[in-house]
């Protein structure tokens, strides 16, 4: 998984053995919407509101949000042991957080992200959203699309979406976003889901991906 701490500098995990997560990232230039996706896009804000905010002002009301999609939507993970205050320890390592709220309901936080923004670059952490909204279907996707697009407005060139495994259901999503790339043989190229179906060996990535420290963490 490819992230950033500061300024173009990539933190790369990895599990021993294992090549299975291909990095992601979508080259926001190359989005270029539907009609379709612009009207759902413009229907969607008509009742959803979305700002990006600071790391520090995340409270109890996202650590609520992230817990219940945890438990709905992965109940095996072991993330659904993260206390409070780890959660937000976790939150205040990013620059910011990426919110969703229903201005139908009372301003209700229904989505809520992980974000790092670097220069012209972001990572997206993690991104959690209430599974039982009342009539909006395929909430994450809409809310990733409306964060794409206000990273636009803030000349963000390109998001780090984290990793795909192929054959992985829960990330059979990420094979659908525009403007896909992966990493291989030195450099970001157009992301095949039939074709990178296992990320390049660390050391080769280690090698080419920049000159720079890189810090590495083995789990």
């Amino acid at each position: 998984m490819v992230f950033f701490q500061n300024e173009s500098v990539p933190f790369l995990y990895s599990c021993n053995g294992c090549n299975a997560c291909v990095p992601l990232r979508v080259d926001l230039e190359k989005d270029k919407p539907s009609r379709t996706r612009r009207r759902r896009q413009s229907k969607f804000r008509e009742r959803f509101s979305t700002r990006f905010i600071d790391a520090t002002q995340v409270t109890n009301e996202h650590f609520i949000l992230f817990s219940n999609y945890l438990m709905d939507r992965h109940p095996e993970s072991g993330m659904n042991e993260m206390s409070r205050d780890l959660f937000l320890e976790e939150a205040f390592k990013f620059t910011h957080g990426y919110e969703v709220r229903d201005t139908e309901n009372e301003d209700k936080l229904v989505t809520y992200a992980w974000i790092d923004i670097h220069g012209n670059q972001a990572h997206d952490g993690y991104q959690a959203y209430d599974r039982k909204i009342e009539g909006e279907r395929s909430l994450g996707t809409r809310s990733f699309y409306a964060m794409m697009e206000d990273l636009k407005e803030k000349d963000i060139r390109y998001i780090y979406c984290g990793a795909w495994i192929k054959g992985n259901r829960k990330m059979g999503y990420k094979e659908n976003l525009p403007g896909l790339e992966t990493f291989r043989d030195g450099s970001w190229i157009e992301f095949d889901p039939e074709l990178h179906t296992e990320r390049t060996d660390v050391a080769e990535i280690l090698d080419h991906l920049t000159d720079r420290e890189i810090k590495i963490n083995y789990e």
